[in-house]
């Protein structure tokens, strides 16, 4: 029996002013050195992982990955699942999450086109988490990318940086 696999993919509108390919390149390399972990929604943060040039010319497009992640709230109630009980302070004394780890990490590829200042997203993540592929709605990207952009020193370089979601470039494909 054939499997069949699908994705969906969208496209974001990215623009600044005054705008030329080299300002958008600039850009998302500021983004991306800044490493920077925006909240997205519930415990849930967004940052560009990855970033390099396509076919390492950086005018043609920058090739990258948003990464998905959740944050603890190591302050958070913990509960115990075996006594039925919030944790006690000595369960929580033992409970060590290093710093630099997030868990369930979903990553969603994606190109962006500076010349078009387009940015098109696959919303189906490249990682398996629990025997499946999430995904995410453009939406979502939408409001990490603007969260992105929305700091300080990116709106005091750039200005506001406005984003529109492309609806008639959403298109489903099965392979």
């Amino acid at each position: 029996m054939v499997r069949t696999s699908s994705f969906l993919i969208s496209g974001i509108n990215i623009v600044i002013h005054p705008h030329s390919p080299e300002k958008y390149i600039e850009l998302f390399n500021d983004i991306y050195k800044k490493r920077e972990v925006k909240h997205v929604r519930g415990y849930q943060y967004i940052m560009i992982g990855e970033l390099w040039p396509l076919n390492n010319d950086p005018l043609k497009g920058l090739k990258g990955s948003l990464y998905r992640f959740l944050q603890i709230d190591k302050d958070a109630v913990w509960f115990d699942v075996l006594k039925n009980n919030k944790a006690s302070k000595e369960d929580l004394s033992r409970i060590e999450l290093p710093e630099n780890l997030r868990p369930n990490t979903e990553i969603y590829d994606f190109i962006f086109y500076p010349i078009g200042h387009t940015l098109y997203i696959s919303l189906k993540s490249t990682t398996k988490i629990r025997y499946r592929y999430p995904t995410i709605s453009i939406s979502q990207v939408n409001n990490g990318l603007n969260m992105l952009f929305s700091s300080f020193d990116i709106i005091e370089k750039y200005g506001k940086v406005e984003t529109t979601i492309i609806p008639d470039k959403i298109g489903r494909a099965s392979c």
